[in-house]
């Protein structure tokens, strides 16, 4: 065999000189000798080099060892007969050596002797194979839902050689953090065509420069990374050539094919995402609500397909740690799985124990909610009495004593006083009036529990004088939120409105203003008025014309409200003036106009910009400004269209005796996450909103407005939102357990195969070159039941027909990917295994037939004769225990019969027929020729 060399640089005269630059020489013996132990025992290949071989010969020779000691081969294994041609592979399917695998460590030599045909011609041996016998054994089982036989398909089972101290034979990975998918295969859309196209390798070569190349991905389409084992993931970076289309990101344990099911969603961050010149890279948290990272061997990167854009993927990272599932399997869609385990150090005896667990995780994808918005109306008003120390010396009333005294006792009573704020304040029915203790204790003097005359006109005097007021607090419906998290809240208005959220055990509001005193007092760790209290706005000085606010999330949290401009050209040095209004600039996002009105000479501008850095901080910067004669314009629009072509500019002023006017500070407002206070194990949220410091009433006088009217003035513009997730979902398997001895007790070992997932371990006996079965049961997955059944009146009453072999199409709904398909056995009917606590709909389908979903029992089913009006979807929502779903065949079809008289037309009377179903379901029917020839009358009638 001579090499040979063809150069692309070099022209083609010079390819003669590296002509047979390396050779071969083939003498006749075999070559590529190599063994393999299979279950059965030792098989080998080869290739033949000889034209004139006449039979073959494999040859053996234990190593010298304590157990085993030779000194020559001997004969194992004859093969008569040659083979066609040259250099053919021979693989041995019936030539086995069962002996050199009974025993896993057992070493050997291998040659293969080719016996020449030529009478007096030399034999040929090949080199020497050695060969060292493996601990070898398949392990497989099914994976069922709970009591059931329902399969469940994709549960991930681990396995490894357990020590006598129950660890693991293989070393544990390090935790650090590593790219798991560089240099991995990457696939294009389960495409190999478009995979070879679209250069996909340059995905993961550790290059997120465009520089090394891209790979496009548009609508529909995906990248997917295979890694090179199971993995805890943490973080997926995506980076693109282009920062304006941010694609998804998913961890899968399976090859999901072209099925649009990508697994698990990591949730884009954008505080982690970065730009360069070149290249974008965006970052995914890939964790759910209790899940610290994601499990799976395949990271996609796919468009949505709802987006009709492209994006050029420069690099796919995969930022996690590997698992110890040194052996591992995916159950398919039956559930079951094979697992061939080979281990090749030497350590195991014949027999031996493993630790085998299986692990599914799923999670939901989190949603943005609207709580509270300007459409609800409040549900209670709490007016909470609180001394005001700067008072107010305007006109008021003095409410007499007989105004709050209504039982005519002639003092007044605390409650009788808290019904008395109600009524002036304008919430008579719907108010409620809230006085602390120590309030009360400084109003009723001799502490007696009721306001004599002096001490209620003192009272009366400091309502009138506005030294008591009260705090306006909107209480709204009690919101469950066992699946909310992150509360943020945002107003439109520039009063200070601010969300208070209180856990609590009921969901039940307090019915009275006693019982609603009694939750303020018992919720002392929850300060409601002094949160409703604290100042929206927040004040940063600048810097050169920028300002650096504070951390968000994007620039959108950011409402500025005010500018503090300074400048020689506006004010005089220390003393900046307060913009009198804000303005979006509606030519770019983020971009805004302070403006400061000159009494009528003169209108004042400075524009600027919110962006957010690579850090996570958001900044307003000054660009530039202007000054028109006259009045400020109005219209956002005006201020886009003449900031260049006919306001005047002017210097843009660094400092405060700098010429021109620039930014000195911003007084902003921002879309505030929102503590919820209490008990963390409460899963009623009890919201009330707040107005801020100046969010109170006057006391100095009645209300003139109706109390619907006064109800209505406290719809506003605030707005509360939460993120909503359904909790992650652990599969929990085994739970009951076969015995103890099948479950190993220490709690480490639910970790041994990952730090990140709590797999539950059983060890079990195995044996080498043996075949282990060991099943699971998910107690975690439920099934549902059901059946596509015939209307009895057609079935003789008997409720056991069903269509065979139609289609069940289950959807989880919020889910991602095309729908799973069953089939229905010979009797109409199925079972499917699914996670418990997810929503699904089930739709029932067969070609040419009419099917509608019935009900939840075989009554509800069997007596439909009509599909009018019946869905044929059923919807099952956070599906537990006990679920049947019935479905109605009401399709009518002919079967002809008669007897005919030989090859006549004419038809026998007098027949009797048969009529039997094949999986006898009902008792056979027997029908006349007469009734059959009425029915054609009918027919035909």
């Amino acid at each position: 065999v001579c090499a040979s060399a063809v150069l692309s640089s070099k022209p083609v005269s010079s390819y003669s000189d590296y002509f047979c630059t390396a050779a071969l020489y083939y003498d006749g013996t075999a070559i590529d000798v190599a063994a393999t132990l299979a279950l059965t025992g030792v098989v080998f290949t080869f290739r033949d080099t000889s034209w004139e071989e006449g039979s073959f010969e494999v040859l053996r020779k234990a190593v010298n060892t304590a157990e085993h000691t030779s000194t020559s081969y001997e004969t194992i294994i004859q093969m008569d007969g040659d083979l066609k041609g040259c250099v053919n592979k021979f693989s041995s399917i019936s030539h086995i050596d069962r002996e050199a695998g009974a025993k896993p460590g057992l070493e050997w030599y291998y040659k293969v002797r080719t016996k020449i045909a030529t009478v007096g011609a030399l034999d040929f041996v090949s080199t020497t194979h050695y060969f060292k016998a493996p601990w070898l054994g398949v392990l497989e089982g099914v994976v069922t839902a709970g009591a059931s036989t329902s399969p469940v398909p994709y549960v991930r089972v681990c396995a490894d050689f357990s020590l006598p101290n129950g660890t693991l034979v293989s070393e544990r990975n390090e935790d650090d953090l590593l790219n798991l998918a560089l240099h991995m295969r990457a696939e294009h859309t389960a495409d190999i065509s478009k995979t070879a196209a679209q250069d996909t390798y340059v995905v993961t070569d550790g290059d997120p420069s465009p520089t090394g190349g891209s790979s496009i991905v548009r609508r529909g389409e995906f990248l997917r990374v295979e890694l090179a084992q199971w993995s805890s993931i943490d973080q997926i970076e995506i980076c693109t050539v282009s920062g304006d289309v941010i694609p998804d990101a998913y961890v899968q344990d399976y090859d999901s094919g072209d099925t649009g099911n990508h697994g698990l969603a990591c949730e884009f961050d954008l505080a982690l995402t970065y730009k360069e010149s070149s290249h974008s890279c965006f970052s995914y948290n890939c964790r759910g609500t209790h899940l610290k990272t994601f499990h799976g061997k395949y990271v996609t990167v796919a468009m949505p397909s709802h987006e009709d854009v492209e994006a050029k993927i420069t690099e796919i990272m995969a930022l996690g740690t590997r698992t110890n599932c040194r052996y591992s399997e995916v159950t398919d869609s039956d559930g079951r799985y094979e697992m061939s385990v080979r281990e090749t150090s030497g350590l195991l005896a014949v027999k031996t124990q493993m630790l085998v667990g299986a692990y599914k995780e799923e999670t939901f994808r989190p949603s943005k909610i609207t709580l509270v918005d300007s459409s609800q109306d409040p549900h209670k008003i709490l007016l909470v009495l609180r001394k005001n120390a700067q008072g107010s010396g305007g006109p008021g009333v003095l409410y007499p004593l007989s105004k709050a005294d209504f039982d005519e006792s002639g003092d007044v009573s605390r409650d009788e006083f808290q019904s008395h704020v109600e009524t002036i304040a304008g919430f008579p029915i719907n108010g409620h009036a809230i006085i602390s203790d120590e309030l009360w204790k400084e109003m009723d003097i001799d502490n007696n529990g009721n306001l004599d005359d002096a001490e209620y006109a003192t009272v009366s005097r400091h309502m009138r004088d506005e030294k008591l007021v009260v705090d306006v607090l909107v209480v709204y419906t009690v919101i469950h939120a066992k699946y909310l998290s992150a509360f943020t809240s945002s107003s439109k208005h520039a009063s200070c409105e601010r969300f208070v959220l209180m856990r609590q055990k009921s969901a039940v509001l307090p019915a009275n203003t006693t019982a609603w005193n009694a939750l303020v007092r018992h919720s002392k760790e929850v300060d409601i008025v002094a949160k409703s209290q604290e100042p929206c706005d927040k004040t940063s000085r600048a810097v050169g014309n920028i300002v650096q606010l504070q951390k968000c999330g994007s620039p959108e949290e950011i409402h500025p409200l005010k500018m503090r401009i300074h400048g020689t050209y506006i004010a005089y040095a220390g003393h900046p003036k307060t913009s009198t209004n804000v303005l979006a600039f509606p030519l770019s996002e983020n971009e805004y106009v302070a403006t400061y009105q000159d009494g009528v000479q003169y209108c004042q501008m400075v524009k600027f910009s919110i962006y957010r850095d690579s850090d996570g901080m958001c900044h307003a910067v000054a660009d530039s400004a202007r000054y028109i004669p006259g009045m400020c314009d109005v219209k956002s629009s005006d201020y886009a269209t003449r900031w260049d072509a006919s306001y005047y500019k002017i210097p843009l002023a660094d400092t405060d005796t700098s010429p021109g006017y620039g930014m000195a500070g911003l007084t902003f407002r921002s879309a505030d996450a929102v503590d919820t206070n209490g008990d963390a194990k409460f899963v009623n949220i009890l919201p009330i909103l707040g107005f801020g410091p100046d969010g109170s009433l006057s006391l100095k006088q009645a209300s003139a407005l109706s109390e619907e009217e006064h109800f209505q003035q406290f719809r506003n513009e605030a707005s509360l939102m939460a993120k909503e997730q359904q909790h992650d979902v652990v599969h929990i398997f085994d739970k009951s357990g076969t015995s103890k001895n099948d479950s190993a007790d220490e709690e480490s070992l639910g970790h041994l195969f990952s730090s990140g997932a709590k797999v539950e371990v059983s060890k079990i006996d195995v044996r080498h070159r043996g075949v282990t079965e060991k099943d699971f049961t998910d107690d975690t997955a439920v099934t549902i039941r059901g059946a596509i059944l015939f209307p009895t009146h057609r079935t003789a009453g008997s409720t056991k027909c069903g269509l065979d072999r139609a289609t069940i199409q289950v959807t989880e709904i919020d889910g991602e990917g095309e729908p799973e398909e069953y089939t229905t056995d010979e009797s109409g009917w199925f079972d499917i295994a699914v996670t418990r606590g997810k929503s699904f709909t089930i739709n029932a389908s067969f070609p040419g037939h009419s099917l509608c979903f019935t009900g939840h029992s075989v009554e509800d089913a069997a007596d439909v004769t009509s599909c009018h009006g019946k869905p044929h979807v059923v919807t099952l929502r956070r599906i537990e225990d006990g679920n049947y779903v019935f479905f109605t065949d009401v399709t009518e079809a002919n079967i002809d019969l008669g007897l005919y008289q030989g090859q006549c037309d004419r038809l026998y009377s007098g027949a009797r027929f048969k009529v039997t179903p094949l999986n006898g379901c009902h008792p056979s029917q027997y029908v006349t020729s007469e009734q059959i020839d009425g029915w054609m009358t009918n027919l035909k009638g």
